[in-house]
């Protein structure tokens, strides 16, 4: 970074005792010096004993970026909390459903109540972690010194590792919807008829049949019973690691 020669030699004096502190940075500064103003400030101020002018303007260049880096990590872990949030609301609205069509007292007429239970099995709108500000922390930390902080580490390491069961959770449950929907292909005639919201006495006859609720068991494991276990833990751990990033932040 280019600095002038006054702002240099008030460091320089500064560093040196030779000039009382008001009068090391006695300059006017442009509105437009930014952060290199601030540093060389700083700097001026506080020097460090044993860093030059240049490592000192580095090492709060660093200081300032790994900050930011924490900033747009806890961005995400917010954004990613809220988002948990809701997506685990939904699985337990729709949990009640999954109850509801595999009690022994399930009918045509509930059926006819709730429509929506024809679709329990044949969709589902996946949960995608926002990874742009935990993306930005964990370059950081590979180019910088932050590998030896345990808080940006375990909110590197969290995120790997929910974001792979969350991925593969949710991949199980797309690939049981594939199975389904090639079964009902391949098997059922009336398919069409579904899918158009045409409700026949076959459609509903197979919906009540032993076959379906197998499969709706079956779907309810991997909804209910992997992949929202997941997101509730996600979403514990995600507010434990915001409440520290807020802290460290302060």
């Amino acid at each position: 970074t280019k600095v002038s020669k006054s702002i240099r030699l008030a460091y320089e004096l500064r560093a040196k005792g030779d000039v009382p502190p008001e009068e090391g940075l006695k300059r006017k500064q442009r509105p437009d010096e930014g952060l290199e103003a601030a540093t060389v400030a700083t700097a001026a101020k506080k020097p460090r004993e044993g860093l030059s002018f240049a490592e000192q303007l580095d090492r709060d260049k660093k200081e300032l970026d790994a900050r930011h880096a924490r900033e747009y990590a806890a961005k995400d872990v917010e954004v990613q909390r809220e988002l948990a949030g809701i997506h685990v609301q939904r699985l337990k609205e729709q949990e009640r459903l999954f109850k509801l069509f595999m009690s022994d007292s399930v009918s045509a007429a509930t059926y006819a109540l709730n429509p929506q239970g024809y679709g329990l099995i044949l969709s589902y709108a996946p949960l995608e972690l926002q990874k742009k500000g935990i993306g930005l922390l964990e370059n950081y930390s590979d180019a910088n010194e932050m590998k030896s902080d345990s808080l940006v580490n375990r909110i590197i390491t969290s995120h790997q590792a929910f974001n792979h069961l969350i991925e593969v959770a949710q991949q199980r449950i797309s690939d049981d919807i594939d199975g389904n929907l090639e079964y009902f292909k391949n098997n059922q005639l009336w398919l069409s008829d579904l899918f158009k919201g045409t409700i026949t006495p076959e459609i509903t006859a197979y919906f009540l049949s032993e076959n379906y609720e197998n499969r709706l068991a079956v779907h309810s494991v991997l909804v209910n019973g992997n992949l929202m276990p997941f997101l509730t833990a996600y979403q514990e751990n995600a507010r434990s690691l915001l409440e520290e990033l807020e802290e460290r932040l302060q």
